[in-house]
């Protein structure tokens, strides 16, 4: 259950644990690892690591998700091409706002592409055509939950197009703006339509949306 605070536009995440075992080496199927261009991972785990290894090995791309911040990640760039982090995953690493600096001291341990997201402030990122900044989409902000999820979504798919990595950026600024409009992690994930026509006028059309809202309010999930 996610409590969204309407004036603070914080959030806080009430969860039980469950049953369900965490996967094991021996859960893992390479050539169904290896099938796709690109493995996103959010975890350092000994399985992680290992399905970072192979797809590596297979010549394939590693996205993370570095949401937190634990020390393990660290040992994770070298098995990383596309790096991004967090506003708390910054602080985590670095104790300044060097940003052009640190985000090359990442590609220095491994990853092509480094990319940090700041809510409000946007995203500044490097790759090899340098280092550059990002500023928010401002929206009427209602629910920030899956913000994040869905920038990584948009900004593998902007990947897969072949786009630059600020292009991309910019995109994933957008879909994540546009989210944060409605509540709900899911009734807030705009089609690509309502995206390019956000980022070309600053507005866009939000009644698909609004049904998506009321089907998971009728739904009780929102």
């Amino acid at each position: 259950m996610v409590l969204s605070d309407g004036e603070t536009k914080g959030r806080s995440i009430i969860y039980h644990r469950g049953t369900v075992r965490n996967l094991s080496l021996e859960d893992l199927d390479r050539d169904y690892i290896t099938a796709g261009k690109y493995l996103h991972l959010a975890q350092v785990t000994p399985v992680t690591r290992q399905a970072a290894i192979w797809t590596k090995e297979k010549g394939n791309i590693v996205v993370f998700d570095a949401d937190g911040f634990n020390e393990e990640i660290r040992e994770m760039f070298p098995l990383i091409d596309v790096f991004i982090g967090s506003e708390f995953c910054y602080r985590g690493l670095f104790n300044d706002d060097n940003y052009e600096a640190n985000c090359r001291k990442i590609m220095e341990k491994g990853p092509s592409i480094v990319v940090f997201t700041f809510g409000e402030r946007g995203c500044i990122g490097m790759d090899s055509q340098g280092f550059f900044e990002e500023p928010a989409f401002t929206v009427p902000v209602k629910d920030t939950t899956g913000a994040g999820d869905v920038y990584h979504g948009a900004f593998i798919y902007g990947l897969l197009q072949g786009w630059s990595t600020r292009k991309t950026a910019r995109f994933a600024n957008a879909v994540s703006a546009i989210k944060c409009t409605r509540i709900g992690g899911r009734a807030g994930i705009p089609t690509l339509s309502m995206v390019e026509k956000f980022m070309e006028t600053g507005c866009t059309d939000f009644e698909e949306l609004d049904q998506r809202v009321m089907f998971y309010r009728k739904q009780g999930l929102a």
